[in-house]
């Protein structure tokens, strides 16, 4: 294990295991769609893993998190 537990609320769960495969090593790059509120708590989680990532909003109501390697996501900036 990776010495985490996804213990935040049940639409993070996506989100953890999105964290879960790149902590892998499956996945370089991850695109995650979320609702604008649920922002911050992804913030918390990348911050607290030391994950690179990028937030480009949608619509008013939504935004994307682009999060894995720091190669990766300075090409998606």
């Amino acid at each position: 294990r990776y010495g985490y537990r996804c213990f935040f609320k049940k639409f993070m769960k996506v989100l953890c295991h999105h964290i879960y495969e790149y902590k892998k090593g499956l996945r370089n790059l991850v695109l995650h769609t979320m609702k604008t509120s649920e922002l911050k708590d992804a913030e918390v989680i990348l911050n607290r893993f030391g994950i690179t990532y990028f937030v480009q909003p949608v619509t008013d109501a939504k935004v994307n998190i682009y999060f894995g390697k720091e190669q990766c996501v300075e090409i998606i900036k």
